[in-house]
């Protein structure tokens, strides 16, 4: 239970983070963890269940229309959106969908990995991707993907992880939720360097305008990372 209302926080951070443009009548992207499993871009709300992508039109709040759903794979888990395309994190791979038509997703790819429980994040032409081992021997891992051709990513780095969660990313900053929570500077946009860690059972994290709001099993915590020193802020503990 107490894992499910933490989840619950980052879905609300995602909700409040989107902005309503009054003059164009449109929405902006919301901000979600690596965790999540829905997204807004502009009037258009995706969401993933274990095999579905689905689409709805929310230009009019007041009248939301389930305008697709298409079959994706198996253990679908995350979404993540940059630039006009979905990554899905299932348990097998990551596929990629394009939005040119936001209202119907098209697949361009689809890269596969051994069974785990794999968040995605993007930030310019890479992915980021903690691949947490379901067992039969497989290491944990975080995974770097190039996507700069979103129809035919390349695995360029993998660092070796103990158990790692949701993670999220700001320039040269990569949070990892893995057995602690970490904090690495990535160099050349695949080397990491371990700079902090925090022993708090981290589970999702979202770093925004220099504030890292981070989600574990017993509640929520700020830190800031302003000039590159990362401080606590705040803690909310769940009974």
């Amino acid at each position: 239970m107490k894992k499910l209302t933490a989840i619950l926080i980052l879905s609300v951070l995602l909700i409040a983070s989107c902005s309503f443009d009054k003059e164009t009548g449109t929405s902006e992207t919301g901000t979600g963890g690596s965790m999540a499993r829905f997204t807004i871009i502009n009037d258009y709300l995706y969401t993933v269940d274990f095999d579905n992508l689905n689409t709805f039109n929310i230009a009019t709040p007041t009248d939301i229309q389930n305008i697709g759903r298409q079959k994706v794979g198996f253990g679908i888990e995350t979404i993540f959106p940059i630039n006009n395309t979905l990554f899905l994190g299932a348990r097998n791979g990551m596929y990629i969908y394009s939005l040119q038509n936001p209202a119907a997703p098209v697949r361009q790819s689809f890269t596969s990995h051994f069974l785990s429980y794999d968040p995605v994040v993007v930030q310019g032409e890479y992915a980021y991707v903690t691949l947490r081992s379901m067992g039969w021997n497989r290491p944990s891992s975080l995974q770097i993907y190039d996507v700069s051709n979103l129809s035919n990513p390349i695995l360029v780095k993998i660092h070796p992880m103990l158990d790692p969660k949701g993670l999220g990313i700001d320039g040269n900053r990569l949070f990892i939720c893995d057995n602690v929570l970490k904090v690495y500077q990535i160099s050349n946009n695949i080397d990491i360097t371990l700079l902090a860690s925090f022993n708090i059972q981290a589970i999702d994290i979202i770093p925004k305008g220099e504030r890292l709001y981070v989600v574990t099993a017993n509640g929520f915590y700020q830190y800031s990372y302003a000039n590159n020193n990362i401080t606590f802020i705040s803690q909310i503990i769940m009974p």
